[in-house]
């Protein structure tokens, strides 16, 4: 029981009543996109659910969104709403940007950890110099203390996309290259981790399209190494299925992105299996010709 003989509130029902009040405050606020967006997010199936069919059709249980995440969520949500209608792109993309890392999957199975630095004004976001995966769901301090860190675990790569897409459009609406690049990158990175590598090369491969135009080595140079990674995974898939020539064609792309990056071991790496399989393909003279290179 509670003091003064009530019935305990059941499980949730705090977190409930927190929900329902920020999505009505939302709303009386003027913020319909952010209203949209916050409501999906705290009413979706737990997108690291098991599905039970016998109970929800297969559709998974429905989130559970911790009153401190709930915050971070509206209050980028809204900031960016409002930076957008006042024309402050730059907030808005950071906004933005803050949710897709919050909402970010990465290195396979292991889980980022994010740091939250909550002051008076504002909350950013960074990734933890020393972040270690996590097991339980969330770790949080008060929300309202200044200074204080909260710690999220997070394992939701498509709610990511959905951001780092709209960061994606702000910068193209406006003309942002640095930001285009920026969100490419963190797209193709997004992408590698969900095991999607044609999509991954899809936004790396415009990264460097964007750098090169650009004349921006640095970014050249970023694009390029994580091409190297995607273009020798879809060859070792072609190699595995003895699809030769697709194989040798990933591995020349892989060799043209070495040689922009200059990395010197992917580039010895890449004429080695070009030799190998130009020789299986019975081109005897370009096989020499690579493993020379090697």
């Amino acid at each position: 029981g509670t003091p003064g003989g009530g019935a305990e509130a059941p499980p949730g029902a705090y977190a409930e009543a927190d929900r329902r009040r920020l999505c009505e405050e939302i709303l009386a606020d003027g913020y319909v996109q952010s209203f949209v967006d916050f409501f999906y997010l705290t009413h979706r199936p737990d997108p690291n659910a098991e599905p039970t069919p016998m109970l929800d059709g297969g559709a998974g249980r429905e989130i559970e969104v911790p009153p401190e995440e709930m915050l971070y969520v509206r209050d980028n949500l809204t900031q960016a709403e409002n930076a957008r209608r006042q024309g402050d792109t730059s907030t808005v993309y950071g906004a933005y940007s803050n949710l897709a890392q919050h909402f970010q999957k990465v290195r396979g199975q292991q889980t980022t950890m994010f740091e939250l630095v909550v002051d008076r004004a504002h909350v950013t976001t960074r990734v933890s110099r020393d972040a270690r995966p996590i097991r339980s769901s969330t770790t949080h301090t008060n929300p309202h203390d200044d200074g204080r860190i909260i710690y999220f675990q997070v394992k939701d790569p498509k709610t990511g996309v959905y951001f780092y897409e709209k960061c994606l459009e702000i910068s193209r609406l406006t003309g942002d290259k640095r930001g285009e690049m920026a969100a490419n990158n963190d797209l193709g990175l997004i992408y590698q981790g969900m095991n999607d590598v044609n999509s991954a090369i899809k936004f790396h491969e415009r990264h460097l399209e964007l750098a090169t135009d650009g004349e921006v080595p640095s970014e050249e140079n970023v694009a390029a190494k994580e091409l190297i990674k995607v273009y020798k995974k879809v060859a070792g898939t072609k190699e595995g299925a003895n699809d030769h020539e697709e194989a040798v064609r990933y591995y020349q792309k892989c060799l043209e992105a070495a040689r922009l990056a200059q990395e010197k071991r992917s580039e010895g790496m890449a004429c080695y299996r070009l030799g190998g399989g130009n020789n299986i393909m019975g081109e005897a003279f370009r096989a020499i010709l690579f493993l020379q290179k090697f």
